[in-house]
């Protein structure tokens, strides 16, 4: 993608890299003709000027792999959700079936103790 194809943050970075080469012009204003003390405040047809004819992939960009790596993290993080999840699921069915099993065997004690009682009358 050229130069004037870039987003925002992309073009921000180009300026950072401007502004702190060896390449850089001093004699370049900002908007209001005062001397750019900033990076940010380089305008953005300098740029344009300096960074022409040069094609440029998302990962030239270290906004752009944070991004990525955001998206991938996100992605992480929804699958750790999911598992939690999905063992919660599992709790709550063992858990059920444990008060099942709890509900037979106070069941089952209960008959002993009748069985005792007929017996020993």
């Amino acid at each position: 993608m050229t130069v004037k194809e870039l987003n925002r943050d992309q073009i921000d970075a180009l300026k950072w890299d401007y502004f702190y080469s060896d390449n850089y012009d001093e004699k370049i204003t900002n908007a209001a003709g005062r001397p750019v003390l900033f990076a940010g405040d380089i305008p953005d047809n300098v740029i344009f000027a300096v960074y022409a004819g040069i094609d440029f992939v998302n990962e030239d960009f270290i906004c752009s792999m944070e991004e990525k790596t955001n998206e991938n993290n996100k992605k992480a993080k929804l699958m750790e959700l999911y598992e939690v999840l999905e063992a919660l699921e599992n709790c709550f069915d063992d858990r059920a079936a444990d008060e099942e099993i709890e509900r037979q065997i106070e069941e089952i004690e209960e008959i002993k103790k009748q069985i005792k009682k007929l017996k020993s009358e």
